[in-house]
């Protein structure tokens, strides 16, 4: 088995394709096709000579501004623009100048931005007069100064310079002494201590992602893509170039398009886009809006114009295959082909290809094959192989594995691990630990289980939850918080991933804090809109801890909260206790044992009024202290034994936490350690009393 598992993983032997870089491989695409559409938004456009001569001039005033003087050293921009023909005119440029981009999106919460600034050492930064907006105020008054320190970049404002741009020499520039293992670009994802961490991607594994690919999509200059994604999202990689180092058309969408489902549709059709990139999510709205501007004539909704799409490629987050039927049942699975392709930015882009068809509805997330250059293994949690159908951590190997992380040696260390079972093949290699679980069927093909620890992805969006508690747990108002990640149903009923705050807030803070908390994790993550309401059918309270995190509630999202005792201006902390969807009774989720951890964790709020309906009676738990809701029995049952000590039946529970739970929330050390459970001798099963522990000595 060890041995089938290794051959299945290893990369095929392939006769390598020379590397190149980027912009020198563009450069012989814009002589091919000097007077094709490169790029075109909104009405306007680029041909691939103009494309190369204003990016050409651009590359010259960041040569004129430093960037790329010392042949021995890699510098790096940052991109601060909005969506525009501009966009790829940087991008291109900057690479042409010597340096690596670094994507700072407008979009993006300002301390993040500051942060990418600062960890990415930026010599200086393209941006515009209103994108300038977007950055730390401290850097924005950077700009309006002559002089800056060794670690301050310089600022090039590109609507202020147009002018004196366009008369300047649009020769290219000599090229980069780098060569192909210079970095290209650095994008930032998100952190588990609330550092995102720079991911260094170099020109050749960029190169090698479309070279060993081309069997399979075979894109041309008849292809037309759509730069629909971040350019801060590795998945715009693959659009920007997939489309301009093959002489295709890049179509950019406004960002008001990419949030709009109908005007995106109408966009594919009137550009007669043929190559689609998508995260499932995206193309879920996407085949709603279809299915729409598709009704046969009469219903009032139809007479949209065709699409004319070959190629549909998901990625970014897993796909449910269920979700494909009525896209399969309009058009089939021959054209446009839909393909399922898993990825990592650490691992440029794309890992697998899986084309997808009819048949794949009743299945599982099948992410298929490695890439030709690339090796997957799966492994169990000592690092020994795992046979067919058993569960593995996706360890990723080949030509596509980036450099690591930015000044970070230690986590570099971590992840990306010498090749354990390559040694005999020579050693040197590297494996990528992705975190990532999946299973290898019988056919060969890798089922995508989901992660291994905490880290999710919505929308695309790669969020490790340690970020947000560390935004959290930063915040004046919260003593404790811990995030989790919902599974919910949308208004479609399609399964989506929803991200909710439980939080116990210090002495003293009234809940209408929570109004300020959110505003404020706004200005500090990146995905703002994953920031809940703070109404009072959006925001989640709940004194809770890792334990959750292995047993998920059921979510609901109307709280029903506990008033606060008018005596103790410190008690009645909230603790969100969810209602019931057919009867609108607030009840506590899961089984028992949830139900007691819940009640365990409401203490940490201090002294909260917890309603609980059920089986045991409504209300129940009325007391303040773990000790005294021992004593509360189900009507019917033995009542309450008089105060006093505790008869030898009774069973001080010790509740210890596993090591990795460790200061995370109430539940790590020194939090909520033990509770007291009444025994009842006799009773076995259900009936055993509702709040139980394990019995231990």
């Amino acid at each position: 088995e060890r041995a089938e598992a290794l051959a299945l993983g290893r990369a095929e032997e392939l006769t390598a394709a020379a590397p190149f870089r980027v912009e020198q491989r563009f450069a012989e695409v814009a002589a091919r096709h000097p007077f094709d559409l490169a790029v075109s938004f909104e009405g306007e456009s680029l041909t691939y000579t103009q494309l190369d001569a204003q990016s050409n001039r651009l590359a010259r005033r960041l040569r004129s501004l430093g960037v790329g003087a010392d042949p021995r050293t890699e510098d790096r921009v940052g991109v601060c623009l909005a969506r525009s023909l501009d966009l790829p005119v940087a991008l291109l440029a900057v690479l042409k100048a010597g340096a690596a981009y670094v994507p700072l999106d407008p979009s993006y919460p300002a301390d993040r931005l500051g942060f990418v600034i600062e960890d990415a050492a930026t010599k200086v930064i393209v941006a515009t007069s209103e994108t300038l907006r977007s950055l730390p105020e401290s850097r924005a008054a950077e700009s309006e100064v002559a002089t800056h320190s060794a670690r301050s970049p310089r600022f090039l404002l590109f609507d202020q310079e147009r002018e004196a741009l366009a008369a300047s020499s649009s020769a290219p520039l000599p090229a980069s002494p780098l060569g192909v293992a210079a970095a290209a670009y650095i994008i930032h994802t998100s952190g588990s201590t609330g550092r995102p961490k720079g991911v260094v991607v170099e020109h050749a594994q960029i190169a090698r992602l479309f070279t060993a690919t081309e069997p399979w999509f075979h894109f041309g200059p008849e292809d037309v893509w759509t730069l629909f994604h971040s350019y801060a999202f590795d998945f715009s990689v693959w659009e920007l170039w997939g489309a301009l180092l093959y002489g295709g058309r890049l179509v950019v969408v406004p960002y008001e398009a990419s949030r709009d489902p109908q005007a995106f549709r109408a966009l594919l059709a009137r550009e007669r886009v043929t190559v689609l990139n998508q995260t499932p999510t995206a193309f879920h709205q996407l085949q709603r809006a279809d299915e729409v501007a598709t009704s046969p004539p009469g219903t009032g909704n139809g007479s949209s114009t065709s699409l004319d799409l070959r190629l549909v490629i998901f990625g970014g987050e897993a796909l449910d295959p269920a979700t494909l039927e009525p896209w399969f049942a309009r058009y089939g699975d021959a054209r446009p082909e839909l393909v399922n392709m898993y990825g990592i930015t650490e691992t440029t882009v794309h890992v697998t290809y899986r084309p997808l068809r009819s048949g794949d509805t009743l299945g599982r997330s099948v992410i298929g094959r490695a890439i030709p250059d690339l090796s997957i293994h799966l492994a169990d949690d000592t690092g020994a192989l795992v046979p067919i159908g058993v569960p593995g951590e996706i360890w990723v190997g080949g030509a596509g594995l980036a450099r690591g992380y930015l000044d970070r040696p230690e986590l570099t260390a971590t992840r990306f691990v010498p090749d354990p079972w390559g040694a005999a093949q020579g050693g040197g290699a590297r494996l990528y630990r992705s975190g990532d679980l999946a299973r290898r069927t019988a056919a060969g093909d890798l089922e995508y289980l989901g992660r291994i620890d905490t880290q999710v992805k919505i929308r695309g969006f790669r969020i490790e939850l340690g970020e947000i508690e560390a935004a959290l747990a930063s915040h004046e108002s919260v003593a404790q918080g811990v995030v989790l990640a919902l599974s919910t149903r949308g208004p479609s009923g399609k399964p989506e991933t929803e991200l909710a705050a439980y939080v116990a807030l210090r002495a003293g803070v009234a809940v209408t804090a929570l109004a300020d908390l959110r505003s404020d994790l706004r200005a500090h993550l990146r995905a703002p809109d994953a920031c809940p309401d703070p109404g009072a059918a959006q925001h989640r309270l709940r004194a809770c801890g890792t334990q959750l995190r292995r047993g998920r509630p059921a979510h609901h999202p109307a709280p029903h909260h506990a008033q606060p005792d008018e005596r103790d201006p410190g008690a009645g902390q909230p603790v969100a206790v969810h209602r019931h969807p057919a009867r609108g009774q607030p009840v506590l989720p899961g089984h028992r044992r949830a139900a007691a951890g819940a009640l365990a964790g409401a203490h940490a709020v201090r002294r909260a009024r917890v309603h609980v309906h059920g089986p045991l009676g409504q209300p129940v738990f009325r007391s303040r202290d773990p000790a005294r809701l021992a004593r509360v029995q189900p009507a019917g049952r033995r009542a309450a034994r008089p105060a006093g000590p505790a008869p030898a039946r009774d069973r001080l529970i010790t509740r210890k936490p596993k090591p990795h739970n460790a200061g995370k929330g109430p539940y790590g050390n020194g939090d909520l350690r033990r509770r007291h459970v009444r025994h009842q001798p006799g009773r076995r099963g259900r009936g055993a009393g509702r709040l139980r522990g394990r019995r231990r000595g």
